[in-house]
């Protein structure tokens, strides 16, 4: 159960929760895989949906330029966030097609092409993101020292979502961020957003899964509740490719 942000204490056996913000759990999957959907499915639901919804709909083919698609980067394919964008990206309806990058390890790169990524670039190799670009959406889910890197990939006009606090947004709040000097000149924009707790959102992912147009969640590991700090690390190495659950109790 996921406690308010920016409230702590779920990690716990008895919680508090705002009934508004709940939702039944999908019929065809377990508590533990449950446990992965609300946070990283939310987050990427509002990135397409809510922030980049305008961005998605309204483009237009340059047709002229030889393009073919809307080029979409995903920084951090096999993060949980990252995985749901791709997945939710494929049950909407656009009237041109779209073509998916993701950023990977090379260790992940055949699992991140299953969830739906059309290519592959391996951060571990190249600093170079504009691989299959430029993008005209970015959506970053690592942050840190690809930023610059997602900035100077992306094509004129196009727009970079982050889910990663910068300097400038250590505060939490939503908002737009500042477009480096070096590419200012392209019309481009960015925005950090955070998740915010939505039943109904909830409600339509659940029944997404339970049609089955979107596969069962990606769970990494589960660890016991006495075994916590393992959780904790595993998720602290950046090597964890879907969800890390702390299992507080046994499913009934």
């Amino acid at each position: 159960m996921r406690v308010r942000f920016p409230e702590q204490g779920a990690a716990a056996e008895y919680t508090t929760a705002i009934a508004p913000e709940l939702s039944i759990r999908p019929s065809n999957i377990t508590a533990v895989q449950a446990a992965s959907v609300p946070v990283s499915a939310l987050t990427a639901w509002q990135g397409l949906h809510e922030h980049a919804s305008f961005d998605l709909r309204s483009f237009k083919l340059d047709k002229a330029a030889g393009e073919t698609s809307m080029r979409i980067l995903i920084n951090g394919g096999s993060t949980t966030v990252g995985i749901w964008y791709m997945r939710l990206l494929y049950t909407m309806q656009f009237p041109r097609p779209i073509t998916i990058t993701a950023t990977c390890s090379n260790a992940n790169m055949h699992r991140v092409r299953d969830f739906g990524a059309d290519n592959i670039i391996d951060y571990t190799k190249t600093d170079n993101f504009s691989a299959h670009g430029p993008y005209h959406i970015i959506f970053d889910c690592v942050g840190r020292e690809t930023l610059d890197k997602c900035w100077r990939a992306l094509a004129p006009n196009g727009s970079l979502f982050t889910i990663v606090p910068t300097l400038e947004t250590t505060n939490y709040v939503s908002g737009p961020l500042t477009v480096p000097d070096e590419v200012k000149d392209r019309g481009i924009r960015g925005m950090f957003f955070l998740m915010r707790p939505n039943a109904e959102q909830l409600g339509k992912i659940t029944k997404l899964i339970e049609e089955g147009r979107v596969e069962k969640p990606v769970v990494d590991s589960v660890h016991d509740f006495e075994a916590y700090e393992a959780a904790f690390n595993r998720v602290r190495s950046g090597r964890a490719v879907g969800k890390v659950i702390l299992k507080v109790c046994e499913e009934d």
